[in-house]
């Protein structure tokens, strides 16, 4: 990991405590190196990565279609409660990758605003593959059917591209 990333995602980690939410996201697109850098604050401070793609599909899976809509968000909160409850540190800090499945349609959830909620009790370092530009961070691209973009976010960003790693 690059030192500036690093002591960027540092300084976000002592500034979050005194925020209202605890959300860190890394922002990049496809390919840019935001696992990479997950995978090596794992290493670093002996943290687990969720999978949410993964996670997420497990739980939805044992739903019946028709009920997964008005689970999503609580199945959501449980798996990161879950991960809470096996965390043997003293800080609570969890690793999200593969946030797309929190965009599907069919799901009918806001991604930043269901982050956002479950950053105020535990600090969450999220990768989000899309950009900010301008103040404003969007997921996908114009035209693709889970392209989002937000103005207001409550949360730091730190770009991650290949330049930066």
């Amino acid at each position: 990991m690059n030192e500036s990333i690093r002591n960027a995602i540092n300084e976000a980690l002592t500034l979050a405590p005194s925020s209202y939410s605890r959300l860190i996201m890394l922002v990049g697109p496809t390919e840019s190196g935001k696992t990479r850098v997950l995978q090596e604050l794992s290493a670093e401070k002996d943290l687990q990565i969720i999978n949410v793609n993964l996670e997420m599909s497990k739980a939805l899976m044992e739903l019946p279609v028709q009920r997964r809509e008005s689970r999503a968000s609580r199945l959501f909160n449980e798996i990161i409660l879950d991960f809470i409850a096996q965390s043997t540190g003293n800080e609570q800090i969890i690793l999200l990758d593969n946030l797309e499945i929190l965009f599907d349609k069919d799901l009918k959830l806001d991604p930043l605003i269901l982050l956002q909620n479950i950053s105020r009790n535990v600090t969450i370092i999220a990768s989000w593959n899309g950009t900010i530009n301008q103040g404003r961070l969007t997921f996908a691209r114009p035209g693709h059917g889970e392209y989002r973009f937000y103005d207001r976010i409550d949360a730091q960003i730190i770009e991650i591209n290949k330049e930066t790693l």
